[in-house]
């Protein structure tokens, strides 16, 4: 983000939310990803259409776009506490 914060999506359709085991899968890498000082958040219910496309374009991803020394720092930035409830971290 233009701020230099760094906010990782997962989307999952909005019925396996209710599922205990799509539950616990999003539950580790929020707390992974807090522990970095990124955002985390779960979207849900998006149009099927708009999924289906971004699935598609999904398949076309340049990697290298994103400088490799920029995704190294990212990932080694000091670690700090983040609360894991809150407003779009869909817990």
């Amino acid at each position: 983000m233009r701020s230099g914060t760094v906010r990782v999506v997962n989307v999952k359709p909005a019925e396996q939310l209710q599922d205990p085991q799509i539950v616990e899968a999003l539950a580790w890498p929020s707390e992974l990803i807090r522990q970095h000082g990124w955002e985390y958040e779960i979207w849900s219910g998006a149009d099927r259409v708009l999924l289906e496309n971004v699935r598609f374009l999904a398949g076309y991803r340049r990697h290298g776009v994103v400088p490799a020394a920029e995704v190294e720092e990212a990932c080694h930035r000091p670690l700090r506490a983040v609360p894991l409830e809150g407003p779009g971290t869909g817990l």
